[in-house]
């Protein structure tokens, strides 16, 4: 079957100064929070469209408008799905005929561009080949999910199923084939911009810019080891951590470790036994062609989605 990969805006938070008022005619009011509102999802013309409203929240206060969604799940009740330019376009365009305020305009603050992987590997397999990821920590782990960031990005890998399973609309759920999203994982970004650029620009030259990003990131800076014996005996758990610590050194470690044979007080013919039992395990890694954290994932040519 042939891979398949997509790219998405999962989510985005906008925000525009000077506004005096919205209209209120498709919100319903925040239970607790004054001047709160999410979309009334039982409203007509929401229906009329075809939208979902669950997952956008709406916020006026002393002039400042705030709005943050996720475009697929507006659009489509799921994130199982592309998000061209034109889908953006569409979902704002909607949004500012909802409030009566041009959105366009807006500044973004936040967002998250994703890209939907095919793979021969798990979540929490994937994760074990991760050795660290340049300017970023460890910030959350469990075995579907992992995220690492900084104080302006953050990235994250997780298992599509799990996520689409809890947050999918119910009446997209009945005819919704979950086979489909098997052996699928998602690599994301969130990205801070503290209202640099408005929403306009941001779609029209943003968007794709930062899909190039993520793939350039994951291409490059997503440090990974694989180890193809994936055995728990001693020997392999320290073939693991000598290949990690080439990672982290950038030393021959190799050499180092023949070095090391040679050095003992082994007699030449357990010398050999040694170091072709060495080199067996450095070729089965230098032959696997995993040797970035992309070669474990769906082709990333994405240029003429746009």
């Amino acid at each position: 079957m042939e891979k398949r990969r997509f790219v998405q805006l999962d989510f985005i938070k906008i925000r525009k100064h000077g506004v005096k008022a919205i209209s209120d005619y498709c919100l319903v009011p925040h239970p607790r929070i004054k001047n709160r509102y999410k979309l009334d999802t039982n409203h007509t013309l929401l229906k009329q469209y075809g939208l979902f409203g669950e997952y956008i929240d709406i916020y006026l206060c002393n002039g400042v408008l705030t709005v943050s969604l996720s475009v697929p799940f507006f659009l489509n009740g799921h994130n199982f799905v592309e998000t061209s330019k034109s889908d953006i376009e569409d979902a704002f365009n909607k949004l500012s005929e909802f409030l009566r305020v041009n959105l366009f305009d807006a500044r973004v603050c936040d967002y998250e561009v994703a890209i939907l992987h095919d793979s021969d590997f798990s979540v929490k397999e994937l994760q074990s080949f991760i050795v660290g990821v340049d300017d970023m920590d460890l910030l959350k782990k469990d075995k579907r999910f992992i995220m690492y960031g900084n104080k302006k990005q953050q990235f994250k890998l997780y298992e599509v199923r799990h996520n689409l399973e809890k947050k999918m609309h119910p009446t997209v759920r009945k005819n919704f084939d979950f086979e489909d999203t098997f052996d699928c994982v998602k690599t994301e970004m969130k990205v801070s911009k503290p209202e640099k650029m408005n929403l306009e620009k941001f779609i029209k030259e943003e968007y794709e810019y930062s899909l190039h990003n993520l793939k350039i990131f994951i291409q490059y800076q997503i440090h990974v080891c694989f180890n193809t014996s994936k055995g728990e005996k001693f020997d392999d758990i320290l073939f693991q951590t000598l290949l990690w610590a080439g990672k982290y050194t950038y030393k021959p470690v190799q050499e180092m470790a023949l070095d090391i044979i040679d050095r003992s007080s082994l007699s030449p013919v357990q010398k050999s036994r040694r170091r072709k039992a060495l080199r067996k395990k450095f070729d089965a890694v230098r032959q696997s062609g995993k040797h970035c954290f992309s070669d474990f994932l769906t082709d990333l040519n994405f240029g003429l989605l746009f």
